[in-house]
């Protein structure tokens, strides 16, 4: 409806029918389309499909992140032990060691796969 297309127009871009398209719209409305289906429809429309997901509480990914890294990075002994002047690079390298430690991860139920 933004785009001011009609489902007859829609249809003939996906080359299906009329019928099949209000399927599509069906779908939609109920939460049951396929994200595949999705992007077929917003290519059709000459759209992108935005697929994002996000914390309920709206914080920052980076936000959270920290929140797990911090609490353990600063008392670490070479936080501790550190010139005050380089605690900011020694805890860079610190938190960076943590997001790459596989069993830090295990503790914060992070995926094993992501270990850039």
């Amino acid at each position: 409806l933004g785009l001011f297309l009609s489902a007859e127009t829609v249809a003939k871009k996906l080359n299906i029918s009329r019928s099949a398209y209000s399927k599509y719209e069906e779908c939609e409305e109920s939460g049951t389309i396929t994200i595949s289906s999705l992007a077929k429809a917003a290519e059709a429309m000459d759209c992108e499909l935005v697929y994002a997901i996000r914390p309920k509480s709206r914080k920052n990914f980076s936000k959270i992140i920290w929140n797990k890294l911090l609490p353990v990075a600063i008392i670490h002994p070479w936080i501790v032990k550190c010139d005050p002047k380089k605690r900011v690079q020694a805890l860079a390298f610190i938190t960076k060691r943590l997001m790459s430690d596989p069993k830090f991860r295990k503790e914060q139920n992070w995926s094993q796969r992501a270990n850039t």
